[in-house]
């Protein structure tokens, strides 16, 4: 687990229409939002710059820690739908790390924070490890669009160590 003392962190789960978005602060959850982009339509240079500019306009500090979501093509049987759907969500990565210059950067691939487990079994794994408090700041958007705010917020668990499957341990 890092040090989460000062840390003002922003993290994402890009997306062209727009971005689950978390917000910590001394490691704890302050917000989590699905963040609309202003753009209704395209997928070019122009609406990603947008949905970064919606997102920037949705934090009321400027993060010190930036965590995204890095999106890839795993090929073979791991592949579903057009892999040129993935080039607009790195360059909302890229306007990310523009609008906020001065942040430390990390991202992570899906495998790398998530693996192999299940949507739904992360989403409830998500879940378990935010306290009353924290849970209570996560505003939902439609059914269909939540699990955007849940990825947004699991990234920055797992940059934060909150989100490694807990260990059990046998009985002697």
């Amino acid at each position: 687990m890092i040090e989460t003392e000062h840390i003002v962190l922003l993290s994402v789960d890009p997306g062209v229409r727009g971005c689950g978005c978390a917000f910590f602060c001394d490691g704890q959850l302050a917000a989590a939002a699905y963040v609309k982009n202003y753009a209704k339509a395209g997928s070019g240079p122009r609406e990603c710059a947008q949905v970064a500019e919606a997102v920037s306009n949705w934090v009321w500090m400027i993060p010190d820690h930036l965590v995204l979501e890095f999106p890839t093509s795993y090929g073979g049987r791991a592949s579903t739908g057009n892999t040129n759907a993935l080039f607009p969500l790195a360059a909302i990565d890229g306007a990310f790390a523009a609008l906020f210059p001065n942040a430390e950067l990390t991202y992570y691939l899906p495998r790398e924070w998530k693996g192999n487990t299940d949507a739904d079994v992360m989403i409830e794994r998500i879940k378990s490890r935010l306290t009353p408090e924290e849970y209570v700041r996560v505003e939902l958007p439609a059914k269909s669009l939540e699990h955007n705010v849940w990825d947004g917020i699991g990234v920055g668990l797992a940059y934060l160590g909150r989100l490694a499957p807990k260990k059990a341990y046998a009985r002697e």
